[in-house]
Formats: structure tokens, sequence, C-alpha cells
């Protein structure tokens, strides 16, 4: 954390992606978005000029960034599960858009990891998020 921030990196910059950077950025103050990724860049780089974060080369690289406390994936569905357990195993918070994942197995994969690791994976629900943040910055 920067100067009590918890620095996000999010995954997809497509529009669902834009409206979380927008949220975190103006609604909730305890956060700073610092990192992007999007397989196509330009959205990435539109956002990173924007919000004055760093663009990166793959979601991977994105998650194993030092710069990042929290992860939010808003990318494709069919990628969310990778993410997922990726940024558990770094030990990453993780904010992640419906669906989870693709199939109960993949469920359950993360749900093993989060356990060993002792982090939550939070779905989107606003006013949840805002609190569980306020109470990750203390």
């Amino acid at each position: 954390m920067s100067d009590n921030k918890i620095q996000v990196g999010v995954i997809g910059c497509g529009a669902i992606g834009r409206e979380h950077i927008e949220r975190l950025t103006n609604v909730v103050p305890e956060t700073k978005v610092v990192a992007v990724y999007d397989y196509v860049r330009e959205p990435a780089e539109t956002a990173a000029k924007q919000y004055g974060a760093t663009v990166y080369d793959s979601g991977e690289a994105l998650i194993r960034s030092d710069e990042v406390d929290a992860i939010l994936v808003a990318s494709t569905d069919d990628t969310h599960a990778d993410y997922v357990m990726e940024a558990l195993k770094q030990n990453k918070y993780v904010f992640c858009e419906k669906p989870l994942a693709l199939t109960a197995k993949e469920c359950e994969k993360m749900i093993e990891i989060e356990t060993k690791q002792n982090k939550d994976i939070v779905y989107f629900k606003w006013a949840l998020i805002v609190v569980l943040i306020k109470d990750m910055s203390k």
C-alpha cells in the first residue's frame, strides 16, 4: 500500500472495466488504480492515460507486479478463473466481476486456493466493496 491507499490493478478495460475504474477513482478514496491490462491494447492505453496507470502486456504480469495490492477482474468470462487463481497464488486480494468461473470445478479449485492463502474473493456489490476496502486499508 502506498500513501495508505490500496493499489489496484484492473484486468479488462472494456465498458465494465472502465466503470469500475471510474468508481474506484471517484467513489472509493482508499484506492488508486495503478495498473491496467486488456487484450486489446487501445482501451488499456486510454484508461492508463486518463487515470495515470501503467499498461501491462499481460494480466499475469500485472498480477505479479509489486506495485499492485489488489486485482479487479473485468475481462471476458472465460478468463476470470485463471486470473483469480493466479492472483490468489500471488497473495493478492481479488475483486471479480461475475461469473467467477465457468464450471463448478474451477470454483472449487479457487476456494481451495483461497482457503490456503486466507484471502477472500469478492464479487461485485458496490456497497460491500466499499466496506471491505475500508477494512483492507486499516
